[in-house]
């Protein structure tokens, strides 16, 4: 195969139906629309042994899809992270604000991303830890999912940040994604 013949092939493998190609060539085109979205939450004090739930979910009315690049989880001292899948909004908590990555857009973002409400927690799919430390040590560190996460109408996730240490300290989260209409 010629070089020419496999570039064309990868550039098949990587270009979107819409012309679009996969990732953040996507993302940037999705900003330029004005269906990039961001939003993020920093605790500065979680309790030692205290369990923070961020709820995602796109409703089954939307008429969107919702595109998760990613979600970053940043501590100053060890915390568990635990993701869930199909579960159940008991009682709602507290909305975040949502950046529109394109400020000058009007459009709004269709995916609700809340945080402590009361929830009944689905199948684990993924758990891990933000390094932590002590005395001199403790600088804590953060974690990613690394994966996208499609978020058709009607499905969420759910994702707990544990304090694994015996005192406070400060955490955040941020997710990324957009939507396609």
């Amino acid at each position: 195969m010629s070089w020419a013949n496999m570039r064309d092939k990868i550039i098949s493998i990587l270009t979107m139906d819409d012309g679009t190609m996969i990732n953040l060539p996507r993302f940037y085109k999705k900003i330029s629309e004005g269906y990039g979205f961001a939003t993020s939450k920093r605790f500065d004090s979680l309790g030692a042994g205290e369990t923070i739930s961020f709820f995602f979910q796109n409703p089954s009315n939307s008429g969107r899809i919702g595109n998760i690049i990613d979600v970053e989880v940043v501590g100053g001292a060890e915390l568990g992270v635990d993701v869930y899948k199909n579960n159940t909004l008991n009682s709602g908590g507290t909305t975040l604000d949502v950046l529109n990555l394109r400020p000058s857009s009007t459009i709004q973002n269709s995916l609700i991303v809340e945080y402590g409400g009361n929830y009944t927690k689905g199948a684990l799919i993924y758990n891990m830890v933000v390094p932590g430390g002590s005395k001199q040590f403790a600088i804590g560190g953060a974690v990613s999912l690394g994966e996208a996460i499609i978020l058709d109408p009607g499905v969420n996730f759910l994702l707990d940040m544990i304090n694994k240490s015996a005192s406070d300290c400060s955490a955040s989260a941020k997710v990324i994604w957009w939507e396609d209409p």
